[in-house]
């Protein structure tokens, strides 16, 4: 089911954040939808709102379990919480940690493909 405000409103790369819907009231096609007209590579580092927005909304994805990420590495953390940065390894979002080894970022990655592109998990 979509909201009144998903109907009425197409999201763009030129629509300002400060019009954009609550994410907590979109559906999931509708975050992956935005989350997909967030260019990394060209955002202005100093551009803060949409690099809040990007956050939000990859937030509430993840908030949502629709995916099951790999826990953590690190000792006492066990944290499925990750986030990116261009050119650097995942790194857990609670302690920090990057990712440990080849198998663990592709497996990271994967899972973040699957949040993004709405694949589902293979049992």
């Amino acid at each position: 089911m979509t909201t009144d405000t998903e109907q009425s409103m197409e999201i763009t790369t030129n629509t300002p954040v400060s019009e954009r819907p609550d994410t907590a009231d979109m559906s999931v096609a509708a975050l992956r939808d935005e989350y997909k007209t967030f260019d990394l590579g060209s955002i202005p580092a100093d551009d803060h709102d949409r690099w809040d927005r990007h956050l939000e909304v990859w937030s509430e994805l993840e908030s949502r379990n629709l995916v099951e990420f790999p826990e953590c590495a690190r000792d006492g953390c066990d944290s499925t919480r990750w986030r990116f940065s261009v050119g650097d390894p995942a790194h857990c979002a609670e302690c920090g940690e990057p990712v440990t080894d080849a198998e663990q970022s592709s497996e990271v990655h994967s899972a973040a493909n699957r949040l993004m592109n709405g694949e589902k998990v293979e049992a």
